[in-house]
């Protein structure tokens, strides 16, 4: 059993190229995210991804939020997630011009 990931915004509106380069910047997160689901394989993490517009970086980054029902395997996903992973800029699909948020969540 797996991390089950689930995107909560609509992720067709950006690249696959930077989505996929968010993914190998995070590889190392991403990684320890599925060790921790290894080793407690009798309680799921969820991980929702959704973005936020970076207003220091002027696009569109993801965002993750990690559950779990038992707490302190979801403290130790969380403290993963604080020292490993990257805020990674995505780039809107060219075909798809200009958007809003009001466009970008589910």
């Amino acid at each position: 059993m797996g991390v089950k990931i689930e995107y909560k915004y609509h992720h067709l509106l950006f690249t696959e190229e930077s989505r996929d380069r968010g993914n190998i910047t995070n590889m190392a997160f991403w990684q320890k995210l599925d060790d921790l689901q290894n080793k407690n394989a009798n309680h799921q993490i969820y991980v929702d991804i959704t973005v936020r517009f970076d207003r220091m970086i002027g696009r569109y980054c993801e965002i993750l939020l990690i559950r779990c029902e038992k707490e302190c395997i979801e403290k130790d996903a969380l403290l993963l997630y604080n020292s490993l992973y990257h805020l990674v800029p995505i780039d809107v699909c060219p075909e798809v011009g200009k958007i809003s948020d009001q466009d970008v969540y589910l």
